[in-house]
């Protein structure tokens, strides 16, 4: 038969077990006790007992600890995104429609990478309007003035934002 936690050394290793979050059933295997020998090592130690049951992920800790901001969820509107629901289980992850017919289910990190691709486009608009400003002009009157102005506006397109 297996010795028993009964010196101070194996008691010690049996509560940093414990406190280090290892499971019950573990500890009491790795040292060949019962939980009664286990729990009452941990009371001898004054460590507080740990809630029964595994933790659990819940819809508080996966789908609240990062909340989008409003600012996050007015730039997935404005890309034509609409949020149609949110699903808690593991992985946690946001659904959207397009408006073009487009569904997807996005995690937070996911929804966060449409938002900088966005952005990207969203820091080249006032280039894309000045070309489209400096084509317009071409057009209504072409000339030298107009052209390089056309591509001046194209040469800033083409600059890394």
């Amino acid at each position: 038969m297996a010795p028993r936690a009964t010196t101070p050394t194996t008691a010690a290793a049996i509560v940093a077990a414990y406190v280090a979050g290892a499971p019950v059933k573990a500890i009491c295997a790795q040292y060949f006790i019962s939980k009664f020998v286990m729990t009452q090592a941990v009371q001898a130690a004054g460590v507080p007992r740990r809630p029964r049951g595994r933790p659990r992920t819940t819809k508080e800790t996966t789908m609240l600890e990062e909340p989008l901001t409003h600012e996050e969820f007015g730039l997935i509107y404005a890309a034509g995104w609409r949020n149609i629901g949110a699903s808690f289980g593991p992985p946690a992850c946001i659904r959207f429609t397009h408006s073009d017919g487009r569904a997807v289910s996005w995690t937070r990190d996911e929804v966060r990478a449409e938002i900088a691709r966005f952005r990207a486009v969203l820091a080249s608009l006032p280039a894309l309007l000045a070309v489209a400003d400096a084509a317009r002009e071409l057009e209504a009157e072409p000339s030298p003035e107009a052209f390089e102005a056309l591509s001046d506006a194209l040469e800033a397109l083409e600059a890394p934002v």
